[in-house]
């Protein structure tokens, strides 16, 4: 019985994932340009997972990157939440050249979403890339 526990368990942690990375939307060939990875670290706590979460930039200048994660059933950080990063005066916004690095714990089965935006734009909380402000521009 113990054995079959463990088993059902096992299949549990199996079917729910690590953690993955996708676009916030389908970007064109021109628009791609960051890739991210999420590699489990192996260190846990509680039910979370240490996972190293990695941005490159594949295009040779500096992108404005947006990124947050997210899973179905289970709480993330508060800090990365993508349900929590809509409200008003919440800066969530990376500078990228070449590779952006960070370490989260998050749930297994957590989705890390990201967009990157052309130098001249940067995302936006409704994740849209908009136009940047022009410097020392007040809104």
């Amino acid at each position: 019985m113990r054995l079959r526990l463990s088993v059902l368990f096992l299949f549990a942690a199996l079917f729910q994932g690590p953690a993955a990375a996708e676009p916030l939307e389908a970007p064109s060939p021109a628009h791609a340009c960051v890739r991210a990875d999420v590699l489990p670290l192996g260190a846990t706590a509680g039910e979370q997972v240490l996972y190293r979460i990695v941005f490159q930039n594949f295009c040779g200048v500096t992108r404005s990157l947006f990124w947050c994660a997210e899973h179905p059933a289970r709480p993330v950080p508060a800090a990365i939440a993508c349900a929590d990063v809509r409200g008003p005066g919440v800066e969530v916004r990376q500078m990228i050249r070449v590779r952006r690095e960070f370490q989260w714990y998050l749930p297994p089965g957590a989705r890390v979403r990201y967009l990157d935006c052309p130098p001249q734009e940067i995302p936006t909380p409704d994740f849209r890339c908009a136009p940047a402000p022009a410097l020392g521009q007040r809104r």
